[in-house]
């Protein structure tokens, strides 16, 4: 949770319309929770391809993700994102690269106040998300199973 809530719910009277989801919704809640929204926001780096933003673009969400390599490759300049702040250790060995909450809610406010670049946004969300799909990945999957079962 951020160090300071009160930076989401004060900043142009935004109050009541920015959440802050803490653990893990099973799907059913997902798409309860994504389908109220016009925008998506993780500041989460412990995942790697952040397929929860992914599965916002297909709904044109705009998105705004923490600044890390992995990201950028995958969204590229259909997402926002959030300056980085420093790193947080997990105590197992893995350090996670923490953003900034007040840059994350200066892209939440630009795109609540300027509707042409939230609408420009939402395009580049759509466009991203088609790039992506369940049949195609299981279909080269099942290709690279085919082709390792023929080698034996």
């Amino acid at each position: 949770m951020p160090a300071d809530v009160s930076v989401l719910e004060d900043v142009n009277q935004l109050a009541g319309k920015i959440g802050y989801v803490p653990g893990w919704l099973d799907d059913r809640e997902l798409v309860a929770l994504v389908s109220a929204c016009n925008v998506f926001l993780t500041l989460s780096t412990a995942e790697g391809f952040c397929l929860a933003a992914l599965e916002a673009q297909t709904c044109g969400f705009p998105v705004v993700l923490p600044d890390v390599p992995q990201l950028k490759e995958v969204y590229g300049d259909s997402a926002l994102y959030a300056k980085r702040e420093g790193t947080w250790y997990s105590g197992l060995g893995g350090f996670y690269v923490t953003s900034s909450v007040e840059d994350a809610v200066e892209k939440l406010v630009l795109l609540y106040e300027d509707a042409g670049f939230r609408k420009e946004m939402q395009a580049r969300s759509l466009a991203k998300a088609k790039r992506y799909s369940w049949d195609e990945s299981a279909a080269k999957i099942i290709k690279i199973l085919e082709s390792v079962a023929g080698r034996r």
